[in-house]
């Protein structure tokens, strides 16, 4: 009895049945549309419930994030297969997409270019488009920040540890003694900015 009850516990589930529980539980969330359609994709295939499709478009519309479901509902674009409706959220997830990342970039928002579309009054549409930044978006804070090297053995910043010039040592201090120490520090600062 109790070698039946461990095999049943601890037995190995095929590919199948676990691509079958993981897509019963795959939220689409914070992911991007395209990523979570071409996961979900293969989960299905490798469920192999592929040829059912009013289940894949079940686990499509329980899935995806609502706010795509609920345009894929108002804009009356539902569809009975899963090929057909995984489309639609695609189009449809990649417009929202588009636009939010159009509503949140900066350059969409003057903070570049001539500025001109600004002002122009409700109704009225801009004809010149916003000119594109100059900068890949990995590299934008590359040329603003400084840097953070800091030292481990005084905790300050700008310097490594072999080229500190402070006797003190806070790795060798426990958290009273660090306190103090940069506690007095700060008065010292303090006090030398008053006389000046």
């Amino acid at each position: 009895a109790l070698f039946e009850e461990l095999t049943l516990r601890f037995q190995v589930i095929s590919e199948r049945d676990y691509a079958r529980h993981k897509i019963e539980n795959f939220k689409q969330g914070t992911m991007r549309v395209d990523d979570f359609m071409v996961e979900f994709e293969a989960l299905v295939a490798k469920s192999g419930i592929k040829d059912q499709e009013q289940t894949v478009v079940d686990l499509l519309e329980r899935n995806t994030n609502r706010e795509i479901i609920k345009e894929l509902f108002k804009q009356g674009r539902r569809k009975t297969t899963g090929d057909a409706t995984s489309t639609e959220i695609l189009q449809i997830g990649q417009s929202m997409e588009m636009f939010q990342y159009m509503t949140n970039s900066t350059w969409s928002k003057g903070s570049t270019g001539s500025g001109s579309h600004q002002n122009k009054p409700a109704g009225q549409a801009s004809t010149k488009l916003p000119e594109a930044p100059q900068y890949v978006p990995m590299d934008v804070d590359t040329a603003q920040t400084k840097s953070k090297v800091q030292c481990y053995k005084c905790r300050g910043y700008g310097h490594f540890a072999h080229d500190c010039k402070r006797r003190v040592d806070v790795r060798a201090m426990d958290y009273d003694e660090i306190r103090q120490h940069y506690f007095e520090e700060f008065q010292a600062m303090k006090e030398s900015e008053l006389k000046e």
